[in-house]
């Protein structure tokens, strides 16, 4: 259960199978500000703002003086930016027994939500072990919903009672699930063991359980916001929408949307009246129409391929808040090699449509250079799409042939590539062979974690976070080796578990720009840390310039050599040019950057 460091990117275990201007930037007690030297700009004074989340050398919320965080595994966050992140401890009285736990910022300053060593919540005598990384509801309008799965020790804990699921709803940390429990639909069998959870804004719930019938028996359950619970699917269960005697036979963690809607995928199996096999044992279903409904299966028709090509397989899906998905799966069927056969496909424009394809050209590249590979695909809230490839053709080698590119809109473009110039990076400095799963925004923008290559870069100083600015502008975040305050960057840590914007999943990159990740320093101290690119005229922090901010700037309007209105809202700084009044030379800062409501 303890988090992987790989490369510089922090993977978290799956619970599935048991197992310009300096600030300061108010942040609950722990905010600091600094600006990255060498930020590329597009706009008048764009600067890049890091908070502090969880300060290096802090004493961690609901521990003792001498506690501190050691390895936080990389946070999560939220539409409204707040923060949640599991986290490692070290120092006084710090043991086996107690030295991991959970923090987040359900609606107020960070604060514990679980210890190992404490009282797990509905547990009886037992007491927290070990975590997952949490989950936080997408969109919440003060205490997120937060969940976890967790595992136990102590007074009656056995091998089949010591996991479980919580949430905090509404600031009160619950139970919703445990080992040994005999859930609704499980036939008089308990659970066992459950998948990650997910989780929307109302504290609805859909998690897989694993039943102790036998090592296969598993279903998706489905926690109502009122705290009904009920089973949607199980293990030898019909398939809806499949022919009679097919019958679901595994399945992947589920999604769930703010309106309640679950959706996921599953493997399938004849019951020995039909032939069931390789090329069609995989779909997406969901209930979204109010009955659970088969959205594809393999075996069928590929839309933008050849007639007798069909999906071999599908792969899970990423699916937004709109109920929109998208997924990359492969082919099978005339013409189909090894060289063609993945793809990523989209139903955002009402009806499936093939996005990209190995061996298809590559958008924004030069004429022949083709994908050859294909990553994961992200999916924002209004059925935008992103991901990482491979390309293959005239002028392609191991310098430059991997990129990052974003569908959005009905136009394609690359956004990154190796071999091109680092943003914030000395000429020179490009990007390397690495990048991570992009991470979209609802307008378009990316994040995405990086390496590097090219002059004085060396293993301490050749990775990083860069992102989309409103404009598109690609800024550098944060860099190994770069110094923050007193300490330098060892180590930068992004969650690469996000796949879309709604799904009650991970997510790391917000419609704000804000994006969060965890930093360990050369003096052996971690903290935690939320970023965004500051847009100067930006007063209300939303992420763009618009007519709200004009408001705002107003108020605060004083004219030349006067000091701010006495209107201007608290902790607004509409002194643009930083000359201690707020006048017209101001307001020309504020209209170049006007972008409107992005």
């Amino acid at each position: 259960m303890i988090p992987r460091r790989v490369s510089m990117e922090r993977t978290e275990m799956s619970a599935a199978g048991a197992n310009g201007k300096n600030g300061l930037a108010a942040r609950g007690t722990l905010a600091v500000a600094f600006v990255l030297a060498g930020s590329a700009a597009a706009l008048a004074g764009v600067t890049m703002l890091i908070e502090e989340v969880a300060a290096p050398d802090s004493t961690p919320p609901g521990t003792s003086p001498g506690v501190v965080y050691d390895q936080p595994g990389a946070p999560v966050l939220n539409a409204d930016h707040q923060v949640a992140f599991r986290s490692l401890l070290a120092g006084s009285g710090v043991t086996s027994s107690n030295n991991r736990g959970i923090w987040g910022e359900g609606g107020g300053p960070l604060a514990l939500v679980a210890r190992a060593g404490a009282a797990a919540a509905g547990a009886g005598s037992a007491v927290f072990s070990d975590f997952s990384y949490p989950v936080l509801a997408p969109v919440s309008g003060g205490l997120a919903p937060l969940a976890f799965y967790a595992t136990l020790t102590g007074s009656g804990v056995t091998g089949d009672n010591n996991r479980g699921l919580w949430a905090s709803l509404a600031g009160t940390l619950a139970l919703i699930a445990r080992g040994g429990q005999v859930p609704v639909g499980g036939g008089g069998a308990a659970w066992y063991a459950f998948g990650n959870p997910a989780i929307n804004a109302a504290g609805a719930m859909a998690f897989r359980g694993f039943l102790t019938t036998n090592s296969r028996d598993s279903g998706i359950w489905v926690r109502s916001e009122a705290g009904v619970m009920t089973l949607l699917a199980r293990w030898e269960d019909p398939a809806p929408g499949t022919p009679a005697g097919t019958l679901f036979t595994y399945f992947y963690d589920p999604r769930i949307g703010e309106e309640g809607e679950v959706t996921f995928s599953a493997s399938l199996v004849g019951d020995g009246t039909i032939i069931v096999d390789a090329s069609n044992d995989t779909g997406i279903w969901s209930d979204a129409g109010g009955s659970l409904q088969l959205v594809l299966r393999s075996g069928t028709p590929a839309p933008g391929t050849p007639p007798g090509v069909d999906f071999f397989t599908i792969g899970e899906p990423a699916v937004n808040s709109a109920g929109q998905m998208a997924f990359r799966g492969n082919l099978i069927g005339p013409g189909i090699t090894a060289v063609n056969k993945d793809g990523i496909w989209s139903n955002a424009a009402g009806s499936w449509q093939l996005v990209a394809r190995t061996a298809d050209p590559a958008p924004q590249m030069p004429a022949g250079v083709v994908f050859a590979e294909l990553g994961r695909v992200f999916q924002n809230s209004v059925g935008g799409v992103a991901y990482r490839g491979t390309v293959a053709g005239p002028g392609t080698n191991e310098s430059n042939d991997r990129g990052v590119w974003a569908h959005q809109g009905g136009s394609a473009r690359l956004v990154a590539q190796a071999g091109q110039q680092a943003p914030g990076a000395d000429p020179g400095v490009v990007f390397a062979g690495h990048f991570s799963e992009p991470v979209m925004n609802r307008t378009g923008r990316l994040a995405f974690f990086a390496d590097l290559a090219g002059p004085g870069v060396d293993p301490t100083n050749n990775a990083g976070i860069w992102l989309e600015d409103p404009t598109g502008q690609l800024l550098l975040v944060v860099r190994r080796g770069q110094t923050l305050g007193s300490r330098v960057v060892d180590g930068v840590w992004l969650s690469d578990l996000s796949e879309s914007q709604g799904d009650g999943l991970t997510q790391t990159f917000n419609d704000r720009g804000q994006i969060t990740f965890a930093l360990s320093f050369a003096d052996g101290s971690d903290g935690v840390y939320a970023a965004r690119a500051v847009l100067p005229g930006d007063l209300d922090g939303d992420g763009d310039v618009d007519l709200s901010d004009f408001t705002i700037f107003q108020l605060c309007f004083g004219g030349s050599n006067n000091p701010p209105a006495a209107t201007c809202p608290p902790g607004v700084s509409a002194d643009l040019d930083d000359d201690g009044d707020v006048d017209l030379a101001d307001f020309l800062i504020f209209q170049q950057n006007f972008t409107g409501s992005l």
